[in-house]
């Protein structure tokens, strides 16, 4: 990047360069290696010591904080080049000599540089800036004649910035900056635009470009695109499809960017964007996801040509109102207000394919402000959806008469949560709002018929409460439903009477519990037992509900307002469900939880994909375990280089973990990984000298040196063989084991993850293992017999 007629000093990072800059520049401190005997020096303290060497930190100063804040700033913002520490700049001034210009940060795309000087103050105060705006002024032009040579790129723009914190502006000094075309960047700017930049992602650095550069050109914008034109209401529109990338560099989201600072210009976008919603709909386009209807926007300037498509002749027969035209879009920055889809444009922001995809656009051109505010109001207010409950609500006469599947099951589930407010013996009387009703039930319609839904339960394919058509349906799925809550108001009624205040009966609870009533039916339940209601109550009561009931009576007040505040529906509503399903599970020999199962084997597939950090990060627990080897002797590796794959003691580790967990409520064994505080300080020692085996407070081994010819598969083998030798073949052909490889530091490790088992497992068929917290523990005798009746034991209540 380097040019003949000039000279810079320091890097420009790129790539993968950026990344690790901005993990040193996240920190709040810095850290230095230095040999095990110097002097720590004043204003640093030491981090860790080692054999050799310590490390040792010192706190950033102000100056440092508010430069590192602005760089990562910018790297959030998806500039493409970044200056490092000590960057210089050798200019050419008016008497053609060479003069060496510091600059704090340089960054750039193909498009801007900034150029930002960095000033700062220990306490809030004043400060004159004269000097410094006057010699940057004075340089800035040659400063952008280098940089337009540096990046081979005469049509950059380069913006000069001056960042501060804890400096207030002098006025005299803010109009001199101003005058000068100076952006100034004070630490509420900063923070605003961290703001913008955490909502829109990329998408933040077009609307800062739109904000600096509004009303003037964009450079080679010559963008031409086929559309069709046409009237609508009275008023001249546009159809036509354009790339994601294009319309970011020309759109905004609010009326004020020509004007607006850049407090406004984040206020604007926290209130008009959900950055949750860009996060969705930018995951849903990468897998392939589309959206079919048009994003809406105005432009501000007219179109820079519009041309006839075909001959007057041609389109004589046509029966529509429009023309084919080519039109070629008003090239500058901020001239399209984005009326309506703002979501799925921004979606695109942080993803390769805004460059590649297409998007339809409808585009209205110099409609005053209160045409498109009619516009915005028509489409976000006057349109805007039936509200759910008042839907739920209509069902029951919308499609009373109607013959498609679909709208029969509508019609049968708004029917049977009606019935669930109306019937006097349900448990749920006058307790669901009804819109029409008007009553002040606290259960909402919608979470009730939303839920019945959901669940699929009388579905007319394979829903289990479904009984020969809708109308028996509902009677049918009414009195089981019903019998179930019934249960938990029975036994828990001064929880139940809370309403709010508790769990049980609230919106969050009927979700939940509503699912694990499907478990119920469809997979532990006969159907003489669903038929039955008194065998339905009796079953339910004294054999699977018992262990749930007394957890929520016993449950804290803490335990209870987690639950509570998970919601109706989302990742928290599906913990509560793994965390109440669990208790059962874990209390009834035979329970059986296809989604629950499928929850575990997605949180498993999760980790594996998050990779081995997911276990480093993570200290032993009551489901967690970490073992050096299978059955390499650690300390003669480390201490002779010998590779002795046959030691007892490992092997007996890892398979008495496995029993512990087996018989307890499963877990994972991380076969090649050590706790420094679990061995001697003398194999610390030597493993802390190679920094690339030091994981926080874990040693990492490998398993690479137990492999034979074979390697992995070999491992696998003698693995899988030992475990049918010593605990039992049953458990790998009924899949409680499920056995992976993970790579990490060009180091392989095995995976162990154990489901519970629903009988006794022993070592050698003699040795019984639990696991207690973080520790594997043998019983005897009667303690087995103990241990295991409290593990399986239902309780009547």
């Amino acid at each position: 990047m380097k040019n003949a007629d000039f000279i810079y000093n320091g890097s420009l990072l790129q790539g993968d360069q950026l990344l690790k800059e901005y993990r040193l520049r996240k920190k709040r401190y810095i850290e230095q290696k230095v040999p095990k005997d110097l002097i720590i020096p004043n204003g640093w303290k030491l981090k860790q010591e080692f054999t050799h060497f310590k490390k040792i930190i010192r706190e950033k100063n102000i100056s440092e904080l508010l430069k590192d804040k602005v760089w990562t700033l910018l790297y959030d913002m998806g500039m493409n080049i970044i200056s490092s520490f000590g960057f210089t700049l050798n200019i050419k001034v008016r008497n053609g000599k060479l003069k060496q210009r510091q600059i704090d940060i340089l960054a750039a795309d193909n498009e801007v540089a900034f150029v930002i000087e960095c000033k700062s103050k220990e306490n809030l105060g004043r400060k004159s800036l004269k000097k410094d705006i006057e010699s940057f002024s004075h340089d800035i032009q040659f400063i952008r004649n280098s940089i337009k040579k540096l990046f081979n790129n005469r049509n950059i723009k380069v913006v000069p910035i001056i960042a501060t914190e804890n400096i207030i502006w002098d006025d005299n000094d803010r109009n001199e900056a101003k005058e000068n075309n100076i952006i100034i960047w004070d630490e509420y700017d900063i923070l605003a635009l961290q703001e913008l930049s955490s909502i829109a992602g990329q998408g933040a650095k077009y609307q800062i470009y739109n904000r600096i550069f509004f009303g003037k050109k964009v450079k080679n914008f010559e963008i031409q695109v086929p559309a069709i034109k046409a009237k609508m209401g009275g008023h001249t529109y546009y159809s036509f499809v354009m790339s994601p990338e294009h319309l970011l560099k020309i759109a905004y989201v609010h009326q004020r960017s020509g004007t607006c600072s850049f407090l406004e210009l984040s206020d604007s976008y926290q209130r008009m964007i959900k950055a949750s919603r860009i996060r969705q709909i930018q995951q849903y386009i990468e897998n392939g996801g589309f959206f079919p209807g048009s994003i809406i926007i105005n432009f501000n300037k007219p179109l820079h040509k519009e041309d006839l498509l075909g001959d007057k002749k041609s389109l004589k027969n046509t029966k529509i109102d429009c023309k084919p035209v080519i039109i070629t879009l008003p090239p500058y920055y901020g001239c399209a207000w984005i009326i309506d889809g703002q979501h799925r444009l921004y979606g695109y922001a942080d993803s390769q394919l805004k460059k590649t995809e297409t998007i339809p656009v409808v585009a209205f051109i110099q409609e005053p402000v209160s045409v498109q505010t009619k516009i915005f109001v028509d489409i976000n207010k006057n349109q805007k959806a039936i509200e759910s409950n008042l839907l739920w609500d209509l069902y029951e006469d919308l499609y009373s008469e109607s013959h498609n599947i679909n709208e029969r099951t509508l019609w049968a589930i708004s029917k049977i949560a009606k019935k669930l407010n109306s019937e006097k013996n349900s448990p749920f009387y006058n307790s669901i709002y009804i819109p029409k009703e008007m009553n002040n039930g606290n259960i909402t319609l919608t979470t009730v018929c939303t839920s019945i839904k959901q669940t699929g339960l009388i579905s007319h394919e394979e829903g289990v409460l479904f009984k020969h058509n809708y109308e028996t349906t509902i009677d049918y799925a009414f009195e089981r439903i019903a019998t179930f809550f019934d249960i938990f108001r029975n036994k828990l009624p001064e929880q139940w009477n809370a309403g709010d205040n508790h769990y049980i009966k609230t919106n969050s609870a009927f979700v939940v519990l509503l699912g694990i009533l499907k478990d119920l039916l469809e997979c532990n339940l006969t159907p003489e037992e669903i038929n039955d209601l008194t065998k339905f109550r009796n079953t339910l009561e004294k054999k699977f509900l018992s262990p749930l009931l007394i957890h929520l009576k016993e449950a804290d007040a803490e335990r209870i307002k987690k639950y509570r505040a998970a919601g109706g529906a989302g990742q928290s509503s599906r913990q509560i469900r793994l965390e109440l399903t669990k208790i059962i599970r874990d209390k009834v020999i035979g329970f059986r939880s296809p989604w629950l199962e499928a929850q575990e084997e997605a949180m498993r597939e999760e980790i594996l994909a998050r990779g081995l950090k997911d276990y480093l990060d993570k200290e032993e627990n009551k489901q967690l375990e970490f073992k050096g080897s299978l059955v390499l002797d650690i300390n003669k590796w480390i201490f002779n280089g010998q590779i002795e794959k046959n030691n007892k003691i490992a092997l007996e580790g890892v398979l008495r973990s496995i029993v512990g967990f087996l018989n307890t409520k499963g877990g994972t064994v991380v076969i090649g990984i050590l706790e420094k505080n679990r061995y001697e300080q003398n194999i610390q020692e030597i493993l802390e000298e190679d920094e690339y085996n030091i994981y926080k407070d874990k040693i990492l081994i490998g398993i690479q040196n137990e492999y034979n010819k074979d390697g992995w598969d070999g491992f696998l083998r003698k693995l899988t063989q030992l475990i049918k030798v010593h605990i039992e073949p049953e458990i790998l052909d009924n899949d409680l084991l499920t056995i992976s490889k993970e790579e990490y530091n060009s180091m392989d490790f095995c995976i162990i993850d154990v489901k519970p088992a629903e009988s006794k497992k022993f070592l050698d068929n003699r040795h019984f293992y639990i696991r207690r917290e973080n520790i594997t523990e043998e019983l005897k005798g009667k303690e087995i017999d103990k241990f295991w009746r409290d593990r399986n034991r239902t309780i009547d209540t």
